[in-house]
């Protein structure tokens, strides 16, 4: 290990009791304001294990506001701890795909160090929004004395998780260490450590498994983890196709049953595999049990939609330092013990109380994906709701800060972000962070409008805006400030222009309670939410802080920004339920990985609406070119865009889907140009393109047979009828039909041989129309 040592209580004098500075660790020189302090991170598989290279150059500090006296360290990419009587120390939360059958253990190959005075802040402990009211919880603990350094390691070893069969190992990594006695803290510059793979039972070897659940364009391991390349995306030629079919699990109640095969037959037509199970006495076992045989029977499950409230498909019921329902063990198949923290399978909730309602909700999400809306403004605009409260002049809680720490994000993707603030009747003159950095100009008195209400709300939600983000305090009946309760969204009429809800605060999505904000913003007829992310319970206001920065930094990641590049997907997640997780994976980056808040969080903020649905950030334009050409037995499909070669990788490869309603055989593929051998007249087929308006070429209902001469054996299928004749449509030339010897059958609902239809002897002719 290799010490630097320099003196830095020249420049302790310059900073100032509010201000915020940037040391650089090589030459200890502070300059003012914050800079990029992102460590770089190098990665190198061995046979044996993983070494890991961080290189730290710079360092943030502040005094801390409640305490002045002393200092806040930070990183970029790094978030802190939050144990009670211990120094505030930064952290970073790291995953690693490990092969299984092994147990990895941690040595450090090389380490040098910089030893700086500074007196440290205490860390605060997570509290609960509710507890945000409570002077005595939000007491902060004073450090207690000890000895030596805290932490006493700077790597360590966390759980050990599995994603679809996949071992990942959390490692902790802590880049500084505060000495109390010493009032001093030890700044690692370099730490180069190895993860070692010690064989368990007698498998020879360590060899990374490739789980048959992943899918080959599922790329979350790529994302979430800094070793796992397996599926690395690619632009696809296009005379290459992949099948990438997945499958999706509803499960409801009988009372449901019709709203939930109306509902699969549509997500079947976008390209899903849709299995669809009912039961009057559903059981948090059953439910289990059920999810678990098709994820392990069928191929790739990935999507699981449960439709009815918690009398009918109950959530399970779990213990995370407080009891609350959660549907998000569902989803862990492979993490079946708590604390999980990653899913398997992405879950939705539509939390109905009636048929109308469920209706209601799937019909919004058919067509917002089947006409989707093509007004640019829609999908360049968003809208942000905050409190600022707390203190006299200052932002305390920091919901507002915030909000704008996300807005900046969208803003980064040229989105119009439209504030509605409201102050805290004690504030007169918002001014500051509770940091002590001074607000935007353009939010100061009397610039910015500080009188938000409900009305203004719902004005811009009517206005069209493709999200709506909420940062406050939150109750089943909605939001507590600006106040927008479940009467207010009798004021929403946005029509088709339906946004995606964020609410980071507290129980808008309380389903298991009664009608919760969540549920009202998806029932509302003419207007409301397409889909919703809210909690069930009083959340964690620091824990929500941090989501909401990993949420923005999903929606809205630039992948040539190096400053995220820990946190840099290969593929942008496009649904809704892809989002969501993702975020709460990101999440986990900036806490150890048993932190109780990081936990409840993952539990309490549930999906409402279908996790499949795509989530488009950008106004959707048209292919270029399509062509499909249906002949018989075979439907060509060939596309065209000039955007295919210049646009970013994650958006360069198209779907395209074949749906036969009469079999329910799916079939989805990658690619631009696709010759599809089928049942031509009972197949549809469905073309999704990121960002771009999808295209449906629908199955026909009826089957026409006209200028033709049949031999069997030969079979004819339709969804609805068979009408064979000479003039029975238009689409053909005119002409009689002869059905000519063999086997012929005619299978359909109805079935009608009009003029000119002959059926010569010796014909084995055979109509069915059950």
């Amino acid at each position: 290990m290799k010490k630097i040592l320099f003196s830095v209580l020249l420049c302790f004098p310059l900073l100032t009791a509010n201000a915020q500075q940037t040391l650089n660790l090589l030459t200890g020189e502070y300059t003012d304001g914050i800079e990029n302090t992102i460590p770089t991170r190098d990665i190198e598989e061995v046979d044996d294990g993983i070494i890991v290279t961080y290189s730290l150059a710079k360092i943030s500090n502040r005094c801390d506001a409640d305490f002045p006296e002393t200092y806040r360290v930070s990183i970029n990419e790094f978030g802190c701890n939050h144990e009670p009587g211990k120094p505030m120390v930064p952290v970073r939360n790291d995953a690693f795909v490990i092969p299984t059958d092994i147990k990895p253990f941690i040595t450090i190959i090389d380490s040098s160090y910089v030893d700086i005075p500074m007196t440290l802040a205490p860390s605060r402990q997570m509290l609960k929004e509710s507890e945000m009211f409570d002077k005595k919880k939000r007491a902060v603990a004073m450090i207690q004395p000890y000895d030596g350094y805290y932490p006493s390691q700077s790597i360590s070893i966390g759980k050990i998780w599995h994603y679809r069969g996949t071992p990942l190992v959390d490692v902790e990594y802590w880049p500084v260490k505060y000495n109390y006695a010493n009032k001093s803290i030890r700044v690692f510059t370099n730490i180069r450590y190895k993860i070692n793979y010690q064989q368990i039972g007698n498998n020879s070897g360590f060899k990374m498994a490739e789980s048959p659940f992943i899918s080959p364009d599922d790329h979350f391991l790529n994302n979430i983890s800094g070793n796992y390349k397996q599926n690395p995306i690619t632009r696809s030629p296009s005379t290459t196709y992949v099948e990438k079919t997945r499958s999706y699990l509803i499960l409801t109640t009988p009372e449901y049953e019709e709203v939930a095969n109306y509902f699969a037959e549509w997500k079947r037509t976008v390209g899903f595999n849709v299995v669809v199970k009912t039961d009057s006495l559903w059981t948090e076992n059953k439910i289990e049990m059920e999810i678990s045989n098709n994820y392990y029977t069928l191929d790739y499950l990935y999507y699981l939609l449960i439709i009815g409230g918690q009398n009918d498909v109950p959530a399970k019921y779990c213990y995370l330092g407080t009891s609350l329902y959660s549907d998000f063990p569902y989803g862990c198949i492979s993490n079946s013990s708590l604390p999980q923290v990653i899913q398997d399978i992405y879950v939705g909730r539509l939390p109905v109380s009636s048929v109308t309602e469920a209706y209601n909700m799937v019909n919004k999400i058919i067509n917002y994906e089947r006409n989707p809306v093509t007004d640019a403004s829609f999908y360049n605009t968003g809208l942000h709701v905050s409190f600022f409260s707390g203190g006299d002049r200052e932002d305390f809680n920091e919901y507002v800060r915030y909000s704008e720490l996300a807005r900046n994000q969208a803003l980064s993707y040229n989105k119009n972000v439209i504030r509605l603030y409201k102050k805290e009747d004690s504030i007169v003159n918002p001014a500051v962070w509770h940091n002590e950095d001074s607000i935007p100009a353009e939010l100061r008195d009397p610039q910015f409008d500080w009188d938000t209400d409900s009305v203004k709300i719902a004005n811009e939600i009517n206005n069209g805006a493709f999200y709506v983000f909420h940062r406050d305090h939150g109750s089943i009946n909605g939001w507590e400030y600006p106040e927008f309760k479940n009467s207010s969204i009798n004021n929403l009429s946005n029509g088709e222009k339906l946004p995606i809800f964020f609410n980071i605060d507290c129980s808008t999505g309380s389903f298991y309670n009664g009608e919760c904000f969540a549920k009202k913003l998806l029932t509302k007829e003419n207007g409301g939410a397409v889909a919703v992310m809210s909690a069930t319970e009083d959340t964690y206001s620091d824990a929500n802080n941090d989501f909401t920065l990993s949420l923005f930094n999903t929606i809205f990641t630039d992948y040539n920004d190096v400053s995220h590049m820990y946190f840099h997907y290969d593929e942008r997640p496009f649904s809704i339920g892809q989002t969501i997780a993702y975020s709460k994976a990101n999440f986990r980056n900036y806490h150890p990985s048993t932190t109780q808040g990081v936990c409840f969080e993952n539990h309490t903020y549930h999906c409402f609406g279908d996790p499949s649905m795509i989530m488009h950030i950008a106004p959707l334009t048209p292919i270029d070119t399509v062509s499909i050409i249906r002949e018989d037995s075979i439907i060509r499909v060939y596309l065209d865009d000039e955007e295919l070669e210049t646009c970013p990788l994650e958006y360069s490869n198209p779907y395209i889907s074949f749906y036969n309603r009469l079999t329910k055989e799916v079939h989805r593929y990658c690619t631009t140009e696709i010759d599809y051998e089928c049942d031509e007249p009972n197949t549809s087929v469905y073309i999704q393109w990121y960002n771009k308006i999808p295209v449906l070429n629908e199955c026909r209902d009826t089957l026409f047979i006209q200028n033709d001469y049949i031999s069997g054996p030969k079979a004819y299928k339709a969804y609805k009828s068979i009408k064979a004749g000479s003039y029975v449509t238009s689409e053909k030339e005119n002409g009689s039909v002869t059905f000519h010897g063999g086997k012929i059958t005619l299978e359909a609902p109805d079935v009608e041989l009009q003029g000119e239809t002959t059926i010569d002897v010796g014909t084995e002719f055979e109509i069915k129309t059950k």
